[in-house]
């Protein structure tokens, strides 16, 4: 998905929500950012470092903890469609396109990961 201000491609990152797991949070934020729904992992894939740019408290670094989400259903209408592009990447394809390089890097690790199971 992209990011409501600079549209740059990211992750869903999912915020902790009170009576949410992180992992409940971030599969939550995949349905309203890119309309994506299905099984999300409690065990983390990895993180990695993002400066989060926020009105009226400016940047700060937060530590972005990733949940894979097996994608059961991809839904035409979901809340946040109109502010953001949903696009479907291979890994490869996928590390390129994110501006963090750390990001990339989880994803280039995820495949992998992935390979190997």
């Amino acid at each position: 998905m992209t990011s409501r201000d600079t549209q740059q491609w990211l992750l869903p990152k999912g915020w902790p929500m009170r009576g949410h797991s992180l992992a409940e949070a971030a599969a939550i934020e995949a349905f309203e950012e890119g309309g994506v729904e299905g099984r999300v992992d409690r065990r983390p894939i990895g993180s990695f470092d993002y400066i989060k740019s926020q009105v009226p408290r400016g940047r700060r670094a937060i530590k972005i903890v990733v949940h894979p989400l097996a994608v059961t259903k991809v839904r035409a209408n979901w809340p946040e469609r109109l502010e953001r592009k949903r696009k479907w990447f291979s890994f490869r394809k996928a590390a390129k396109a994110v501006s963090s390089e750390a990001l990339a890097e989880l994803i280039l690790d995820c495949k992998k990961k992935l390979s190997r199971a």
